[in-house]
């Protein structure tokens, strides 16, 4: 229950929508991500005010919306239309969340989709000292380093993930493709 209350709901069966959701995002299997997709909107559905589960669904449409991603075009949406579906889900994400925290990493993620890079990055960096293990927020900085070509920091971010890298094989994918695509080939 505490698990439950930590991530912004009081439904078991949300909340264990959301819990297949965040599995299928570690998996490659062949439709893992759209299937994900489906649980987080489960949960939406359960729990209209489970601001993480709004926050997943608005994060597979951000993804949607960047043609450089390999998990992109998954949809038939028209890029107004994954707009307007990653907008209405992170707003209901920001008016839902659960903790300050949260509704920092939820504003940082639309602060990104609207290219407001500098407050990404600031809030980001606020969510990242608060939660240093979360690789998806990580990834999402990183990536806004790169936009603004913040390599110093970007650097810094990628030192720090190392020791992860050695133990989580999200971190170590994570840390090898920032560094080659965009910071530091010799990292990678």
């Amino acid at each position: 229950l505490a698990a439950m209350a930590g991530v912004g709901t009081r439904s078991v069966e949300a909340y264990q929508a959301y819990i297949r959701g965040v599995a299928g995002l570690a998996s490659d299997a062949p439709g893992a991500v759209e299937s994900s997709y489906a649980w987080f909107e489960k949960a939406r559905a359960l729990d209209p005010e489970f601001a993480a589960a709004h926050a997943q669904a608005a994060d597979f449409w951000l993804v949607q919306l960047n043609t450089t991603r390999t998990n992109s075009g998954l949809t038939d949406a028209s890029p107004e239309q994954a707009a307007r579906n990653f907008s209405e889900r992170i707003d209901l994400a920001i008016a839902n969340a659960a903790t300050v925290t949260d509704g920092q990493g939820y504003r940082g993620l639309k602060a990104l989709r609207e290219l407001r890079l500098r407050e990404a990055i600031e809030l980001n960096r606020a969510v990242a000292a608060a939660r240093p293990g979360d690789v998806q927020l990580l990834g999402r900085l990183l990536e806004a380093l790169t936009y603004t070509s913040d390599y110093a920091l970007g650097s810094e971010l990628l030192d720090g993930l190392w020791p992860q890298a050695l133990l989580r094989e999200e971190a170590a994918t994570l840390h090898v493709n920032a560094a080659h695509r965009h910071l530091d080939k010799a990292r990678a």
